[in-house]
């Protein structure tokens, strides 16, 4: 049996390969989940995401978790505004939102319920 993480790594090298530009994307409940790089890891604290930048290749996995005691989004976009690469619903503390990037630039994120505090983050994406 195909665990998710395998099935979504998968699915993310075969829309690389087929030259898919959109992102494959999954939350999950199970804290034990997102563990599997620690290094494309972002932590969803108090009113702030840390590392607030992370610099990734293309097909890396990057997974955001909940970590602080409030609920948290990872919404794409810069100064509050969505630009509708992801937006996930309010995560509690243990929940996960994974996101796999397929195209090198840079992607600015917030989390919406806390824009204005500045909780705000980047993912700069390159070639191998």
């Amino acid at each position: 049996m195909v665990g998710i993480v395998g099935l979504v790594s998968a699915v993310a090298l075969s829309l690389v390969m087929m030259g898919c530009t959109h992102a494959v994307r999954s939350e999950t409940g199970s804290p034990g989940h997102a563990a599997g790089n620690l290094r494309n890891q972002v932590a969803m604290l108090e009113f702030r995401f840390r590392p607030e930048s992370l610099n990734v290749f293309v097909g890396d996995t990057v997974t955001w978790v909940a970590k602080g005691n409030f609920p948290h989004t990872t919404t794409s976009g810069v100064n509050g505004k969505p630009d509708g690469l992801w937006d996930t619903k309010h995560l509690a503390r243990g929940k996960s939102f994974s996101y796999v990037f397929t195209q090198p630039g840079t992607y600015h994120y917030f989390c919406r319920p806390h824009k204005g505090l500045g909780m705000k983050g980047v993912v700069v994406v390159t070639n191998r």
